[in-house]
């Protein structure tokens, strides 16, 4: 990367099981992190935005019940991408794909064969002034929940 560039990363990680009257497990699976794009250093804080439909969004695909419907939610309404003692906020969290978009989470539903897949989420990155260039990730949690 050149002189001043910075590359996001956020990282979702984990499996989440959760039971629905103890009938089937739901199981999730990361097909891709959510990537924010290379942004120029500046003098001024600048808002980065991941759009659920941008290809650097976070796709996830999950197992459970069939025909169940489910709550899809980012645990956290917001966190960090770190590297060192640098941070760059994350919020607005965005659900898009497969997934109906509600206020703060959105809903999808498991086909015949108790799959759900491209649920999509995209967000927000508020990178600060003249922060040092370099990689920054973080973490936070998906949770799906039988409605």
């Amino acid at each position: 990367m050149g002189k001043g560039m910075r590359c996001c990363g956020f990282i979702f990680c984990g499996i989440i099981l959760l039971w629905h009257s103890g009938v089937v497990a739901i199981e999730i699976q990361v097909i891709q992190n959510l990537q924010f794009p290379t942004t120029v250093q500046s003098t001024s804080s600048q808002r980065v935005t991941v759009a659920p439909d941008d290809s650097g969004a976070a796709i996830f695909s999950a197992t459970g019940d069939p025909f169940q419907t489910v709550t899809v939610t980012v645990r956290e309404s917001s966190g960090f991408m770190v590297q060192g003692a640098e941070e760059i906020k994350v919020n607005k969290f965005k659900y898009g794909g497969s997934l109906t978009k509600r206020r703060k989470s959105g809903i999808g539903v498991f086909d015949a064969a108790g799959v759900l897949t491209n649920m999509r989420i995209g967000a927000t990155a508020k990178i600060p002034r003249n922060i040092p260039s370099g990689f920054y990730q973080g973490t936070f949690t998906l949770r799906i929940v039988y409605r």
